[in-house]
Formats: C-alpha cells, sequence, structure tokens
C-alpha cells in the first residue's frame, strides 16, 4: 500500500510541475496515467481484503485513500484553471473508459489463457492417445513377425544325423549329417574333437537328392590336397 501511495504522490508531483512549467495538462499524460493506476491498485488491495475477511491497519487504508481523494481534488482545479473547457469531464470520461478497457483486456486475457489450456490439454491427450495406437501397431506388427519368423524357423529345421566321417590330414576331420526333405551337410572337425550324432539343421523346400557320401567326402578331401 506504502508503494501504491508514493506512486500516487510521485505522479501528482510531476502533473503538478508539468502544469506549472509549461501551463499545458496534455504534456503530464504519462504521470496522469501512473497516478490513476496507483488510485485503481490502492483500491483494488482495499477490496481484496475486506473480501476476504483479513485484518489490518484500516486506519492507514483510509488515510492512504483520503490522500488520494485530495490529490484527485487538486488534480481537478489544475485541469479546470490551465487546462481547455471541459478537459476534467474528458479526464472523468477517459478515466472510465480506460477502467473498462483494463477490465475487458484482463478478462479477454483470463479467456484466452482458459481456451490455450484446453487446446494444450486436448493437444496432450490427442497425442497420449495416438502415442498408444501407434505403440499398439508397432507392438502387433513385431509379435506378428516374431511369430511368422519363429514359424518360419521351426518350419525350416529337421534333425541332421551323422552318417560317416573321413580324416583329411592329421588335424582335420570332415563329417557328412543327413536329414529329411533330401538335406545333407558337411562340418569339419579338429582331430579328436567331439562330434554329435545328430543336431538341428535347416532344410530347403524342394532341394534335389544328395550326392552319395562317398563321393561327397572324396570330394573334399580332393580339394583339400
Amino acid at each position: 500500500m506504502l508503494a501504491e501511495l508514493a506512486a500516487a504522490n510521485a505522479a501528482f508531483s510531476i502533473i503538478k510541475q508539468t502544469v506549472q512549467n509549461s501551463g499545458d495538462i496534455m504534456k503530464a499524460g504519462r504521470a496522469i496515467g501512473d497516478f490513476i493506476s496507483a488510485k485503481e491498485e490502492l483500491q483494488r488491495q482495499g477490496n481484496k481484503k475486506r473480501a476476504r475477511g483479513v485484518g489490518g491497519n484500516d486506519l492507514e487504508e483510509f488515510l492512504a485513500l483520503e490522500q488520494i481523494k485530495q490529490k484527485e481534488a487538486e488534480l481537478k482545479q489544475i485541469m479546470i484553471l490551465s487546462g481547455r473547457p471541459g478537459l476534467w469531464r474528458d479526464y472523468q470520461k477517459f478515466c472510465e473508459d480506460a477502467k473498462d478497457g483494463r477490465a475487458k483486456a484482463k478478462q479477454k486475457a483470463i479467456r484466452q489463457r482458459q481456451q490455450t489450456m484446453e487446446k494444450v490439454g486436448n493437444a496432450g491427450v490427442a497425442i497420449i492417445i495416438l502415442a498408444g495406437l501407434v505403440g499398439l501397431v508397432v507392438w502387433g506388427l513385431w509379435i506378428k513377425g516374431a511369430l511368422a519368423q519363429s514359424n518360419d524357423w521351426a518350419n525350416d529345421l529337421t534333425t541332421c544325423r551323422l552318417v560317416k566321417c573321413m580324416k583329411l590330414d592329421k588335424k582335420q576331420e570332415v563329417c557328412v549329417y543327413r536329414g529329411a526333405h533330401n538335406t545333407q551337410e558337411t562340418l569339419f572337425f579338429n582331430r579328436g574333437e567331439w562330434k554329435p550324432r545328430e543336431y538341428l539343421c535347416q532344410w530347403t523346400v524342394d532341394q534335389p537328392p544328395p550326392p552319395n557320401v562317398y563321393d561327397v567326402l572324396e570330394a573334399i578331401k580332393d580339394s583339400q590336397n
């Protein structure tokens, strides 16, 4: 409250000094605006405290508003004596219009803020829903692909069993494994290395019958020489 009263007194001093120096009240337009703002802020604070039932220094509030009234009465005299005819009436109208304009601007700002919050909220909900849908689609595609891959892999496997092994040299052996669907594979092992009797191997649909196992082993042996 003291800050607003000080601001009103400072603005009034500028108004009075401007009129005394130039005789033109219109040159103090900014100071007049500051004076009006300080007065309205004092009134707003007092009304707010009374509405909330908050106690305070009632005498201080009364004296502050009384000083504002005295300054406003003196401002009226300055405008009437130093200003053009009808200036005081125009000043009062200006104050009312400005007050209404500020009230409307405040209400508009509140509505715009509410609308912005609603838009942000709606956008946030839409983004969450969209992200959820995208996540479900991606998850569904991943599951579908994983199942398809699993099924394909399971369908492409057969049990390959050891048929025969042959020594290639002092360090290496080659073994032939055969499974269903004409599947035949050769594996190389180090001498003395453990060799499985069977394992799951992959097969290709409609592949031709494999060559004779002895021919395969001989061909591999010849290629090593």
